[in-house]
C-alpha cells in the first residue's frame, strides 16, 4: 500500500463520517 492509497481512503472514511452526521442531525 502506497501514500497516496492511504491518502484516498481517508477522504472516502471522512466522507462516510460526514454523511453519517447529517444522518444524525436529521434524525
Amino acid at each position: 500500500m502506497n501514500a497516496k492509497d492511504s491518502i484516498e481512503i481517508r477522504l472516502l472514511i471522512l466522507d462516510d463520517l460526514e454523511n453519517w452526521l447529517e444522518q444524525c442531525e436529521i434524525i
